[in-house]
């Protein structure tokens, strides 16, 4: 039913004219690629730390780098396991 009214004063209000969406998208959308670049990059930073100190132990593949994330219970950004892919990713980032 929500959505039944939605849609119907979404077209009422393009009948009248106005402009629906946001009138500044570009703007928006490069904000918005601007902030997820700085969020990958600080979470690059303090993982990094982690990182550079498992392989301060010897452990040298990234599947053995992974598999000591997920044993100290860390998580990736997105808040899953460690994967040998995720490392590399984190250390190019970082690069």
């Amino acid at each position: 039913m929500i959505s039944e009214r939605t849609t119907a004063g979404l077209a009422v209000a393009k009948q009248r004219g106005a402009a629906l969406g946001n009138p500044h998208a570009a703007k928006a959308w490069t904000k918005a690629v601007q902030a997820i670049k700085a969020g990958k990059q600080e979470f690059a930073k303090s993982a990094l730390v982690t990182i550079r100190e498992i392989q301060g132990t010897g452990v040298d593949t990234l599947t053995k780098i992974a598999s000591c994330l997920n044993k100290r219970g860390e998580k990736t950004a997105r808040g899953g396991a460690w994967t040998a892919t995720a490392v590399k990713r984190v250390l190019a980032c970082a690069a």
